[in-house]
């Protein structure tokens, strides 16, 4: 069993490797290096205006693109051609592709072909088309590309039988796109789940970078037609309009990315010019309208060359202001800047095939959103660090505002703002405490003995352990002290803290020759009935009973509870104690 399971792998694998060379040799692609060029009018049938031509540019010559039409001729006599199956090229604008095939005997096939006509294939953003059939007697092939507006489309002309994507390399190509487009999508939601807690403009003009960028690689890569079926029209819109949103979101990315102080003004609105800029140039670009011609492509490589300059500019005066940041986008930025000025040049300078330079590319991809995101995790820190900071100084702040500064205790405006809520939490118990005759003690051992005698009094108000938990104490003003208290026995609890203060002034304040006591007004409030009754209302109450108190001789308490009766809220007096 085991020995014929072997001999059957061994078959298929000596049958593989048959097949393997029995293949075919694939035919050597003919290129544009073996074309001659012919300009004029597209209002002429293809075959009227080939036999019109009176001269033929050889090697063919694609950098005018003054006329409507231009025609590339393949001669292909005395080449294998049978074999070869498409045109392939890098895709441009255009509004007609006519291929023409021309036997010795005379005999003709033509194809035809709008924009959207053309299938897009990987790598590259190229297309393909098929060829009309070729045989030993086929003597040229006329390739007419009408109304395009870039040179770009018969800089790469060439008739092959391999599409693009299938080779070996490409395939490993297409490999290393795929890997970088799942990289892309770590920024995209770091910086989704950094806002909401940074709240920094620039983390999602970093969102945009890293979504512009991944849009581009998978539109000019043409992975995208593994997701959906995209014509070339639309391919060639996303791909224009991702490039320039990486280019205008690179722009504001820096605007906010580099620290306020050390980006110079001038830099700033150069950087936002060179972002509505692009911004114009790439909707004139992207959209592909006729009547601009090849101005639109032109402008939009212009404009895109003036941002290196802009953030050249930037780069050296945010260096110059000391910024942490900018050190960082030297490293991100270096390889797309490069790559820029190669697309760039090699779109504007004449006499110079378009470059795509996409090996650079994707090595500007991987730097600029690795710098930037080392970048934009950097400054996260940076931004979360002083937010920290103020967030504690104003905390310290807000704690200093609700503090007395003398006692420690809460002042009356910590206590306004909390007491709906200690209410609910079940503090019943409202007392209001004044020192007796303590302008004496002023006038008498002076303010600094004053200030001791108030500090004594806040430490035995402020009680321990359980009873600490269950009564909040505060100073009012001056001399004046109150109690909030919850749980049971609340009235026995706030007097016995009152008769405490008597003997911690003693204990504490060395020097008096008299004992300083204290008078109360106590009320409780009822948990129901009353919850319209505000702190003004119920401390008023409290404040009467207080005066009670001293106008009855002063060191006791006056006590009250508030009851409710159908009628409503009422206060009735149950007891009244004294010292």
């Amino acid at each position: 069993m085991g020995s014929r399971f072997i001999k059957k792998c061994w078959g298929a694998a000596f049958a593989l490797l048959l097949g393997l060379m029995a293949q075919p040799a694939l035919a050597q692609p003919i290129t544009i290096e073996n074309a001659c060029s012919a300009s004029g009018s597209d209002s002429q049938a293809l075959g009227d205006f080939i036999a019109a031509a009176q001269t033929w540019n050889c090697p063919a010559d694609t950098e005018s693109l003054s006329e409507n039409r231009t025609v590339l001729r393949f001669a292909l006599a005395g080449q294998d051609v049978e074999a070869l199956t498409h045109l392939v090229s890098h895709s441009a604008t255009l509004s007609r592709l006519s291929l023409l095939a021309v036997d010795r005997d005379g005999s003709a096939r033509q194809l035809d072909f709008g924009y959207d006509d053309l299938k897009p294939e990987l790598l590259n953003r190229r297309f393909s088309v098929p060829l009309p059939s070729l045989n030993d007697q086929s003597e040229y092939l006329y390739v007419a590309i009408e109304n395009t507006n870039q040179a770009l489309i018969m800089d790469y002309v060439e008739l092959t039988d391999v599409l693009p994507g299938t080779s070996a390399a490409e395939r490993n190509e297409l490999l290393i796109v795929a890997a970088i487009c799942g990289i892309l999508l770590m920024p995209l939601a770091f910086n989704f789940a950094c806002y909401p807690v940074l709240r920094e403009k620039f983390v999602l003009w970093h969102a945009a970078i890293a979504a512009s960028t991944l849009t581009h690689l998978l539109a000019f890569s043409g992975l995208i037609h593994l997701i959906m079926p995209v014509p070339m029209s639309t391919l060639r819109t996303i791909i224009i309009g991702s490039f320039g949103g990486l280019v205008i979101a690179g722009c504001m990315f820096t605007i906010f990315f580099v620290e306020k102080d050390c980006l110079h003004p001038r830099a700033r609105k150069l950087l936002f010019g060179a972002a509505i800029l692009v911004s114009i140039t790439t909707f004139f670009h992207a959209g592909g309208f006729q009547f601009t011609g090849r101005y639109a492509t032109d402008l939009f490589f212009l404009s895109c060359g003036g941002v290196i300059g802009v953030l050249g500019y930037t780069l050296w005066t945010s260096l110059k202001l000391g910024s942490r940041a900018m050190k960082i986008m030297v490293i991100a930025w270096l390889p797309m800047a490069g790559l820029g000025f190669t697309r760039v040049t090699s779109h504007i300078v004449p006499g110079m095939p378009a470059v795509d330079a996409n090996e650079l590319f994707y090595l500007a991809v991987a730097s600029e959103v690795l710098g930037t995101t080392f970048g934009v995790v950097g400054r996260f820190m940076e931004v979360k660090r002083e937010r920290d900071h103020a967030l504690g100084m104003a905390t310290a702040m807000e704690t200093l505002s609700e503090k007395d500064p003398l006692t420690g205790l809460l002042n009356r405006r910590a206590i306004e703002d909390r007491f709906d809520d200690l209410r609910g939490q079940g503090f019943d118990t409202m007392a209001v405490i004044d020192l007796d005759l303590f302008k004496r003690v002023n006038d008498t051992f002076g303010h600094q003995k004053g200030d001791e005698v108030l500090c004594a009094c806040a430490n035995a108000l402020r009680g321990d352990g359980a009873e600490n938990r269950d009564t909040v104490a505060v100073r009012l003003g001056g001399e004046e002290f109150m109690l909030l208290l919850q749980g049971s026995h609340t009235t026995d609890r706030a007097e016995h803290m009152r008769q405490q203060i008597t003997l911690r002034v003693a204990s504490d304040v060395a020097g008096l020759d008299r004992p300083v006591t204290a008078s109360m007004g106590v009320i409780e409030i009822p948990a129901k009935g009353i919850e319209t009754m505000r702190f003004a209302e119920l401390y008023a109450r409290a404040d009467k009973l207080l005066y009670e108190a001293k106008e009855t001789g002063r060191n006791r308490s006056v006590h009250e509870r508030l009851s409710v009766f159908a009628s409503g809220p009422k206060r009735a007096r149950t007891k009244r104690n004294a010292a």
